[in-house]
């Protein structure tokens, strides 16, 4: 209907005549252009849905690892703590009245090797008939190490406790417990042979 209007004017000279032939090379350059088009179309959908599924596939592998790191934080075993030179006073008090015993600076080598020995004190209380008295999981206690030279030879005091909750400033302070049973206990470690001795399991009060 417009061609057919779009001549009758022509032909009266009101519109200009249009070329046939450059209608039809439009019309190709059109057809052309959207088969050069609808390709680049499928590539970006293709291209939308890789990134989709990428999200998606993120998203939900990690939450198990969230999971995971949660559940691995929650049975992470208790740590230790170096005390303070100044505690040396509180333990000679408690535990060898008129000792004369000073403090030394144990290095990170020193702190490895009684924390590598830790499985000797289930071996000690092993010697124990009392099943009681029987430590397990020596690296499940909480531990405080204090250092003292006592007649010029190096040693590290070890005092475990299976719970922190009595005392918040058990890092700096050493926590002295008179029972408990085997929630509570101490042993000895000399540098110069790398063992453990004197272990003493508190008794149940």
């Amino acid at each position: 209907m417009f061609f057919r209007l779009y001549r009758e004017q022509a032909a009266y000279g009101q519109w200009p005549l249009l070329d046939s032939t450059a209608l039809e090379s439009d019309n190709a350059n059109a057809g052309e252009h959207m088969k050069i088009s609808w390709p680049k179309v499928s590539l970006l959908v293709l291209c939308c849905a890789a990134l989709g599924f990428e999200v998606w596939h993120f998203r939900s592998s990690s939450a198990p690892t969230t999971r995971s790191s949660e559940s691995s934080a929650r049975t992470k075993p208790p740590d230790f703590s170096l005390l303070p030179a100044s505690e040396v006073s509180v333990w000679s008090k408690y535990f060898a009245p008129g000792s004369h015993a000073n403090s030394w600076e144990p290095t990170l080598g020193d702190m490895n090797g009684v924390e590598a020995a830790l499985p000797q004190i289930t071996a000690l209380s092993n010697t124990d008939p009392d099943l009681d008295r029987h430590i397990e999981n020596p690296s499940e206690y909480y531990r405080q190490y204090l250092a003292l030279q006592i007649n010029g030879k190096k040693k590290l005091i070890l005092n475990a406790m299976c719970s922190v909750d009595h005392d918040a400033n058990w890092r700096k302070h050493f926590v002295v417990v008179r029972d408990g049973g085997k929630c509570f206990w101490h042993a000895v470690y000399d540098l110069s042979t790398g063992n453990f001795s004197d272990l003493s399991v508190n008794g149940q009060g």
